[in-house]
C-alpha cells in the first residue's frame, strides 16, 4: 500500500497499480459523498468513475501543502454531485429561510444549545420526524451535516471541499440545526 505522497508520485507517472490504489483507497468514500446528494444509484456510479477520473487526470494540480488528497478528491466529488443535482432538480428556499438569514440572531449559544437539546433527544417519534426533516434539506445543506456529524469531518478540511471559510460552516450548520428544529417544532 502506497503512502499519500507515493500514490500521488506514482498517480503522476500513470501506473495502473497507483490507479488501483486509488481507486480502492477512495472509492467507497467518493461513492458515498455522492450518493448523500444523488439518489440514483446508476448516477452516483457514474459521477465517481467520474471523479476518479478527474482525479487521476487533474493529479498535477493537487498541492499537499493546502489539503490531504482525500480532501482534494472529495471537493471534486461535491462539485461534480452538487453540479448534477443543479441540473436535475430545482431548490427552493422557503422565504421564512431567507428573512431569518437576513435577521440578526440574537443569544446564539442558548438558541443553539436548546436547538441541540431538542433535537438529540433519543424518542423514536423525534428521530423519525429529524430524518424526514433532513430528507426535505437541498442537497448541500444534507452534504455537510452528513460530512459534519457522520463522517466527524473536520470544519477546515469540510471548509477545502465546499470552497469556503470554517466560519461560514459553523454558522451555516448553526441555521441547518435551527431549520430543522423549527420544522420538528411545527410537527
Amino acid at each position: 500500500m502506497y503512502s499519500e505522497q507515493t500514490l500521488v508520485e506514482e498517480l503522476k507517472k500513470n501506473s495502473r497499480e497507483a490507479h488501483d490504489q486509488l481507486v480502492a483507497r477512495y472509492g467507497q468514500m467518493i461513492f458515498a459523498m455522492i450518493a448523500r446528494i444523488v439518489s440514483d444509484v446508476r448516477d452516483v456510479q457514474e459521477l465517481t468513475q467520474d471523479t476518479l477520473l478527474t482525479a487521476i487526470q487533474k493529479i498535477y494540480s493537487f498541492n499537499p501543502q493546502l489539503s490531504r488528497l482525500s480532501t482534494w478528491i472529495g471537493k471534486i466529488a461535491y462539485n461534480k454531485a452538487l453540479s448534477f443535482a443543479r441540473h436535475k432538480e430545482h431548490v427552493t428556499i422557503p422565504i421564512e429561510d431567507i428573512e431569518a438569514g437576513n435577521s440578526q440572531l440574537s443569544n446564539i449559544n442558548s438558541q443553539l444549545s436548546n436547538i441541540d437539546e431538542a433535537l438529540s433527544t433519543g424518542s423514536e417519534d423525534n428521530i423519525a420526524m429529524l430524518q424526514q426533516a433532513v430528507l426535505t434539506l437541498p442537497p448541500d445543506e444534507r452534504m455537510l451535516l452528513s460530512l459534519y456529524y457522520f463522517d466527524s469531518m473536520p470544519l477546515a478540511d469540510i471548509a477545502l471541499m465546499m470552497d469556503t471559510t470554517p466560519q461560514k460552516l459553523s454558522k451555516r450548520l448553526y441555521n441547518i440545526r435551527k431549520k430543522l428544529y423549527n420544522r420538528i417544532k411545527r410537527r
